[in-house]
């Protein structure tokens, strides 16, 4: 990150209006109204350097204060105040490099509060501060008004605009701020972010820690997602997926997609690697890994899964689905069954994936597949995937494998238990003449 310098020095070497050098920097105005301690703590680092001299603005002279104020600015009170008196002019003195801890008692009635730095002098040399933190406490957990290096602008710009957001241990924190622009949100802490607004900005999440937990498909506004070993993100928007531009979801990393699913652009994932975390967290088949792509709404259904396909266009799609959906439109019906005869690798022992009808994750589709297919129940029963009550379900675009124009039939009265039975007579005519003489997939 970067620091905040005020330097009457180099303000001077510069030509300029008349008179002194006279800087402030604000804070954004902090909410206290759910603060419970009746004063709240200020800390930074400081590097207060004066060329020499006493207080005020004369030529080698330079005064620093910290004021803070909680009715909107009428009234200021002073913290702090820095000048010749109270450091010496040697850049490595300890009075000159200090952390400040200050702290200031709230008014009754208070509501909001808002700190400022204020420097003024001429020719002098210097005073920087950083890592500004004011904390209170809030029902009894720490309240973090102002913390880390990047949690406000007015502090440090990290490279590529971050907005840090640290939660502590055992706090949920709803986020309250809209991100705009080019900023990327940082989540550090091992508390719980909730983030449910619509945002636009372009950088998209980077979980660092804890848990964070989208309530809104529009939340990163199609942006990047990186989840760091040991963190998780948790996507709670009903059934509908959310659009990624990029998924870097680390080994020991965990993406709990329950209803949902992400839907992840063109050349912004590792298919590999995504394979891999959904077989972690299959976890041999209960979908409650420790790490990986995981599905509490799949752990408790019977025939579900979390599937995935690479579209036509190069887009990724991992989402719940029941087991047999082999395009992931929300159906299991004939053109899932087109989609699985195309890959040619049913009952040939090659490489198989989902949308070949790979459903158990071991690399090959054969009876075991449809066996389990049969046992999801949900054959030509429309949309299976239905939000439970008191879910609020936001659309979102869903891409769904090419099918082709006409789908096989079952005959009149049929399930896809025939389609089991068809495959496992091609077993047996594989067996005795070392052919297969059926397709598992003709029609029934």
């Amino acid at each position: 990150g970067t620091i905040a310098v005020a330097d009457t020095d180099e303000w001077d070497d510069k030509s300029h209006d008349p008179g002194d050098f006279n800087g402030i920097l604000r804070t954004p105005v902090i909410d206290l109204a759910t603060v419970t301690s009746s004063a709240v703590t200020i800390e930074f680092d400081s590097s207060f350097r004066p060329e020499g001299g006493g207080g005020g603005a004369a030529e080698g002279n330079q005064t620093g204060v910290v004021e803070v104020t909680f009715d909107g600015g009428a009234t200021w009170t002073n913290l702090l105040t820095q000048d010749g008196n109270t450091s010496t002019g040697s850049a490595t003195h300890p009075s000159v490099n200090r952390h400040e801890v200050l702290t200031a008692t709230i008014p009754a009635g208070a509501s909001t509060m808002q700190v400022r730095f204020g420097q003024i002098g001429s020719n002098d040399y210097w005073w920087a501060i950083d890592n500004v933190e004011i904390s209170a406490t809030v029902n009894g957990y720490e309240f973090v008004g102002i913390s880390g290096q990047t949690a406000h602008a007015f502090t440090t710009a990290a490279a590529g605009n971050e907005t840090v957001v640290e939660v502590g241990t055992g706090q949920t924190v709803t986020d309250t701020v809209v991100h705009s622009g080019d900023e990327t949100i940082v989540k550090t802490g091992s508390g719980t972010l909730v983030i449910d607004l619509a945002n636009t900005h372009t950088g998209g999440l980077v979980v660092q820690a804890g848990t964070v937990i989208l309530r809104n498909v529009a939340a990163l506004n199609g942006g990047p997602l990186t989840v760091a070993a040991g963190a998780k993100v948790v996507v709670d928007t009903g059934t509908s997926r959310i659009n990624l531009s990029d998924l870097a979801l680390d080994p020991a990393g965990s993406l709990e997609l329950g209803r949902a699913g992400v839907v992840v652009a063109s050349g912004g994932f590792n298919a590999a690697a995504v394979r891999q975390a959904l077989v972690a967290g299959r976890n041999g088949g209960g979908w409650n890994g420790a790490a990986g792509i995981t599905s509490a709404a799949a752990a408790s259904t019977a025939g579900r899964a979390v599937g995935y396909i690479v579209g036509g266009d190069g887009r990724l799609t991992v989402g719940f689905a029941a087991l047999g959906d082999a395009n992931m439109d929300g159906q299991f019906n004939p053109f899932d069954l087109v989609a699985m005869q195309s890959g040619g690798v049913f009952n040939t022992g090659a490489a198989s994936s989902w949308q070949t009808g790979d459903f158990n994750y071991d690399g090959v589709s054969n009876v075991v597949d449809l066996v389990g297919a049969n046992g999801s129940g949900v054959y030509g029963q429309g949309n299976y995937n239905v939000a439970p009550a008191g879910v609020q379900v936001v659309s979102a675009s869903v891409p769904v494998a090419s099918s082709a124009a006409t789908a096989p039939s079952l005959s009149s009265g049929g399930t896809v238990t025939q389609l089991t039975f068809a495959a496992l007579s091609a077993e047996q005519d594989r067996a005795s003449s070392g052919t297969v003489k059926k397709k598992a997939f003709a029609t029934l």
